[in-house]
Formats: structure tokens, sequence, C-alpha cells
């Protein structure tokens, strides 16, 4: 649906989605395409379109002194001057929206209203702090045809965008012959897992193994093995390393994979029926456990029994 309410509810969805994932707060930085091609119209420079997007969506990476040398190569000096003014954001949303109007001479325009009613609902929402009218925010991708955004963590902005979109009416034209307006984002994963790791907001990963069966020479597989078939029966996930190495290799196979527990069975071990059990969380050690006395501290120390 081609509504104000539809472009807000995008937004304002993607700004709950990265507090419901713990990354925090966030602000959403948009404009509107249409607002930016009325002033490339005012400015004669409509056929430069194109490459003036490309070089504006680059503001943020690669500063103010390079954008206008690149416009310069472009467009005249005092096109240049406009243009730099229009996507440079003023003192509150309200001013912003006013000086993008006055230079695209845009103040009774689609776009302009467009913006002025999510400016409205965001505050009688009381999302006032959440939307940022950005000018220079474009997305250089010639298929966006209204709102576009980017999302910005509040404790982390110099990371970059983690989350953008905006309105592709014309983009399903491609695929079918019916015309549908369309609204929607993406999420850039691999920048907000960064993100995430650097401000120390994702939970570690923990094995889905309770238990790793150390083998050492000596000891037949299938005794490891037996003991594991017990082991699953109570209901818990073993793993049986699969070959005698150093005991200092499976000690760090476990513990690069977090599985919690392991169970030492060595020939004295096996000679005595019984096994040594650590547990790789306290550091703490159980050593000459008969196999009924492992199994029960086994599931005490996974909380299963």
């Amino acid at each position: 649906m081609d509504s104000p309410c539809a472009d807000l509810e995008i937004m304002l969805m993607m700004a709950e989605c990265m507090n419901t994932i713990g990354a925090g707060a966030t602000v959403i930085h948009f404009s509107h395409r249409g607002m930016f091609n009325t002033l490339l119209k005012e400015l004669g420079a409509t056929n430069l379109g194109a490459e003036i997007l490309r070089i504006v969506d680059k503001r943020a990476k690669i500063g103010d002194e390079e954008v206008k040398k690149l416009l310069l190569e472009l467009i005249p000096a005092d096109a240049a001057t406009v243009l730099r003014d229009f996507i440079t954001p003023k003192s509150d949303n309200r001013a912003t929206l006013r000086n993008m109007a006055a230079l695209a001479a845009a103040e009774e325009t689609a776009p302009y209203h467009r913006i002025q009613d999510i400016l409205d609902a965001a505050e009688e929402l009381g999302m006032a702090g959440v939307v940022y009218l950005d000018p220079s925010i474009t997305r250089g991708l010639d298929y966006y045809t209204g709102i576009v955004f980017e999302t910005f963590l509040n404790d982390l902005p110099e990371l970059g965008s983690v989350c953008s979109g905006g309105r592709y009416d014309n983009l399903t034209g491609l695929f079918m012959k019916e015309p549908l307006s369309g609204v929607g984002a993406s999420i850039g994963l691999d920048r907000l897992m960064a993100g995430m790791e650097e401000l120390g907001r994702l939970e570690k990963r923990h094995s889905s193994t309770d238990v790793l069966i150390i083998m050492l020479d000596g000891v037949p597989i299938d005794y490891c093995h037996n003991i594991a078939r017990e082991l699953r029966r109570q209901g818990l996930a073993v793993e049986v390393y699969p070959e005698a190495k150093k005991i200092a290799v499976q000690f760090k196979y476990a513990e690069t994979r977090d599985i919690p527990l392991v169970l030492i069975v060595g020939p004295d071990e096996k000679a005595a029926g019984t096994v040594n059990l650590k547990d790789l969380r306290s550091r703490k050690s159980y050593n000459g456990l008969d196999l009924t006395e492992a199994w029960r501290k086994v599931l005490t120390l996974m909380g299963k029994n």
C-alpha cells in the first residue's frame, strides 16, 4: 500500500526489531527520492541523476569535501553549492524539511507532504526521536521511488547502517504486468553481528553437546561408545572424540566448542570400572567415579535429574 502509514510502519518495525534482538536503541535516517529528483530538475541536472545519487549516497564514507570535489566534476559550482546545502540536515526535522522544500521549490509536492505526514505520525506516536530527516540518504539504487531510509545504532553510529530500505513502487513491473506498491527493508546481518559483538550484546553460543568422552590409547572404541550410549539413554547429548589423540588436543576441542563436561576413560579407569569427570565451566574434577555415580553426577551438573 502506498501510504505514509506503511512507510512509517516499516521504519518503526526495524527500530523495534533492533531492540528486540538486543542491538539497542536506533535512529532511522530517512528522506524521499522524489524530493531529490525535484531538486535535480530545478538544477537542470536530471540527466545526471544516477551519478549524483551515487556520490551523495557515499557522503558518510567519503566526507563533504570529497562529495564537493566529485560534484564539481559533474555540475557547475553554484548548482553544487545548492545541492550540498540541500543534503545537509538543519537544526531539527521541520527545519530540514523547510530547507529541502525551499531549495527544490517543492512545498506543494507529494514528496513534501509524504515527509510531513511521516513526521506528524511519528510525533503522535511519541517516536519523533527515532526518525531523523537526513536529505543525504538517497540509496543509490535506481528502483527506489519514494521514502528511503537507513538505520544506525545509537551506541555505535560509526558502524554505519545496519538496516536499510525504502519504497519501490515500480519494481514489480519487472516481473508482472499488474502494478503493485511496495515498501520494505533488509538487515545487513554481517555488519549488525559485528556491531553487537563489539558492544558485547551477543549471547555466547552454547554447544548442543553435553558431554565429550575423551579417547585414550589402550581403551577399546566400543567401550567408549557403550558409555556414550548409556548417557544418551539418560537424555544427554554425547560426543565421542573420534580418535586417541593427546589429551590436551581433546580438551581444546571441547573448550573451543563450549562443551561443558568431559569424561576421561583411560586403561586404568577401564580396569577399575571408573571414569574421571571434569566440568569445564567450574574447572572442578570428579575422579574415580564408578559408572553409576558418573551418570548421576553428569545429570546433576546438567540439571537433568
